[in-house]
């Protein structure tokens, strides 16, 4: 791969990069506010219950998922030859 090649990947590497960066940082706390609601008990008993521990789980899944992005946008851009 040509020097000019290697420089414009990492050039639109990192474009992705930050761009995937940002949109974990936006959408990081997205469930937030609905497990605060649950812990103050905005839906009681059994079904309020479950829906709390779903969204919990939920809420771990996607940041488990955005930040499992960020990482592999990073070592992909970390991965590429470095250009002279």
């Amino acid at each position: 791969m040509a020097d000019g090649d290697i420089r414009l990947l990492r050039q639109r590497l990192q474009a992705a990069v930050t761009r995937i960066q940002r949109l974990s940082d936006d959408y990081w706390h997205t469930l937030d506010s609905t497990c605060g609601a649950m812990e103050d008990d905005a839906w009681m008993g059994p079904a309020g219950r479950r829906f709390g521990s779903a969204v919990r789980a939920d809420r771990g899944e996607l940041q488990g998922e955005l930040a499992k992005a960020v990482r592999l946008a990073r070592d992909e851009l970390a991965g590429l030859p470095k250009s002279p």
